[in-house]
């Protein structure tokens, strides 16, 4: 192993686990922020793995690729059929080609490419067949392992294809790999009889059950009139028990008081990426023909950070001159409800990961939160709000009216009881002060939470959020820097 696990011993045996395993699969359920990247990566490194597959969120890519040149040194190959990460298509279709040919290399693909470049339409004389309900029948191909099985395989967030009927579930179930990881907090998802369909893809037969009589045999159920069964799963009969039993599991618990969010990086959409481009190049842009121009570094940055969160369009206002008193034409910015917003789109992905879940989301931008509360059927919580408009939003949230409150820093402090009705944490963009970061998450991870806190902080790839300072914030502060020793050379009036 590496030096990078020799302080964790916790990992060290994880990984150790999962090493040694002749189950030829295992099971990974630890909490968020415990580095399941990273035991897995390590993982698949002591196997020796020449040929692996990771199948995970987009945006999860950066991770995956910085761990396992970390650990090893080796390449992560993304596979796509659009431009992502900063890649062109060829090289993402290349490396789709290579993997599906056969050849050896750790590969990275989206759970929703591994899914649908698996399955192909059936034909009947050249004609589509339709089920009875008018769908297409498709067939799988194994276009993954036909030419050459892999040595390791890794699906990260298993409970998004734990649903038995599922065809990604089908992908990865006859996916042919000496050696398979699924992983996540909430491995079976909402329906506890996912268990059963995780751990069976993983370990097939190894309970000597079928799925009836495995929920006989470990859930506790009642009656249903809606079910197919007749019977509705309410609780396992001895919590953690079938876990146990399971031939290569392992859990590591976080502490619930520094709950470690996981970086999402979202490719920003085209209108968003050509407006901040022009913006950062040339310090001013034409918006739907308005001219919006910045002339301070902190205004660029700002404006920056803002356009990472989704497309906005100029407004006209007037400002008083600080030294005259006077009132002065400017400029600020508004963000449209359903203007186009790849955070946004990135919010409502994580939201379907935890169906049905209250989310807290936290924002440096106030006018983003008010425009972020519309598009997600929300209510906003900031700086901008009365306390009673704010202490009515809480206490929607807390009452269950609305499942989203989204805010500025004034979410960081002062704000009870939302970790009795909430767990998933997402920070659209961090704020300013530091500290209020680690303490927005503090909501939730507090004193009498009941469940695992699930933390995530979302970064536009190649924008201010991953620390790219441009070349025009150092220009104006050149262009300032000189001013003010002109003038000093100058001396007095």
């Amino acid at each position: 192993m590496t030096r990078v696990f020799e302080e964790d011993p916790e990992q060290q045996k994880v990984i150790g686990l999962f090493t040694n395993t002749t189950s030829g699969a295992g099971l990974n359920g630890s909490d968020p922020g415990v580095g399941k990247t990273i035991m897995a990566v390590q993982t698949l490194v002591n196997r020796k793995a020449k040929r692996a597959l990771i199948v995970a969120p987009p945006s999860t890519f950066e991770n995956w690729e910085s761990t396992l040149k970390t650990v090893s040194g080796q390449e992560l190959l993304l596979c796509a059929n659009s431009k992502t990460a900063g890649r062109t298509v060829a090289e993402l279709q290349r490396n789709l080609a290579a993997v599906q040919a056969g050849e050896d290399g750790w590969y990275f693909v989206s759970r929703e490419l591994f899914n649908r470049q698996n399955w192909k339409q059936r034909t009947s004389g050249g004609k589509p067949v339709r089920t009875s309900k008018g769908k297409a029948s498709m067939s799988r191909v194994d276009i993954w392992c036909r030419k050459k099985p892999f040595d390791a395989a890794v699906f990260d967030e298993v409970q998004m294809c734990s649903d038995a009927k599922a065809r990604t579930r089908q992908t990865w179930a006859n996916l042919n790999a000496g050696f398979k990881l699924a992983q996540s907090a909430d491995w079976f998802g909402t329906n506890l009889e996912n268990m059963y369909t995780v751990t069976h893809d993983l370990w097939p037969g190894f309970s000597g059950l079928n799925r009836a009589e495995w929920v006989d045999e470990y859930l506790l159920t009642e009656f249903d009139p809606f079910s197919y069964t007749k019977k509705k799963a309410v609780g396992e009969q001895w919590p953690g028990f079938f876990a146990s039993t399971l031939p290569c599991y392992a859990a590591l618990q976080s502490p619930i008081e520094k709950p470690v969010p996981e970086k999402r990086c979202v490719d920003m959409l085209p209108a968003q990426r050509k407006l901040y481009d022009k913006l950062a190049q040339d310090m001013a842009a034409e918006i739907d023909g308005d001219i919006l121009v910045v002339e301070m570094p902190m205004t660029l940055s700002m404006r920056l950070k803002e356009l990472a969160l989704g497309m906005f369009r100029p407004v006209d206002v007037m400002r008083k001159d600080k030294e005259t008193g006077e009132d002065k034409p400017g400029q600020t910015v508004a963000f449209d409800p359903g203007a186009p917003s790849a955070k946004i789109d990135e919010i409502k992905a994580i939201m379907r990961d935890h169906p049905g879940e209250p989310v807290i989301i936290l924002t440096s931008s106030s006018k983003f939160a008010n425009k972020a509360a519309i598009d997600l059927d929300g209510l906003p919580y900031t700086g901008k709000q009365t306390p009673e408009e704010k202490d009515a939003n809480r206490l929607a949230f807390i009452n269950g009216e609305t499942k989203v409150l989204i805010g500025t820093e004034a979410m960081s402090e002062g704000l009870d009881g939302l970790q009795h009705v909430c767990h998933v944490g997402i920070i659209a963009s961090r704020v300013s002060v530091p500290y209020k970061n680690t303490q927005f998450l503090g909501r939730i991870a507090r004193r009498g939470q009941k469940r695992r806190v699930v933390a995530y902080e979302l970064i536009a790839r190649d924008t201010v959020d991953a620390g790219i300072v441009h070349k025009s914030i150092e220009r104006i502060l050149q262009n300032n820097q000189a001013k003010a020793i002109q003038k000093q050379k100058e001396g007095p009036e």
